[in-house]
């Protein structure tokens, strides 16, 4: 068999940035965001996996068209976790307007 693992790579924490603790500066890196700094290309390297660091949408779709036969392979995709915050906050807004708009 293959297993395809999608990595979305926000560096650590992207999760936490939902929350109120995340307007704390002074703690939210060291405590709740907690970075991780791991070479990933390196760590599939070391264990004989294929990775590739997508870098646009029709990279991804191309990628994930097609199944390998048997394997491991990683694809990561690495995001800003700010970004994602805002990002998420927008399709939220858009999403509530076309609910409301429709009724």
């Amino acid at each position: 068999g293959s297993l395809t693992v999608i990595l979305v790579n926000n560096i650590g924490g992207g999760i936490f940035e939902h929350l109120p603790v995340a307007e704390n500066a002074s703690t939210f890196e060291e405590f709740f965001a907690t970075p991780q700094a791991v070479d990933l290309e390196a760590l599939c390297s070391a264990h004989s996996i294929f990775y590739d660091r997508i870098q646009d949408w029709d990279t991804f779709t191309n990628r994930i068209s097609s199944l390998p036969d048997q394997g491991v392979r990683v694809l990561e995709i690495r995001t800003d976790r700010k970004s994602d915050v805002l990002t998420l906050a927008d399709i939220r807004a858009a999403l509530i307007y076309d609910s409301v708009k429709q009724d």
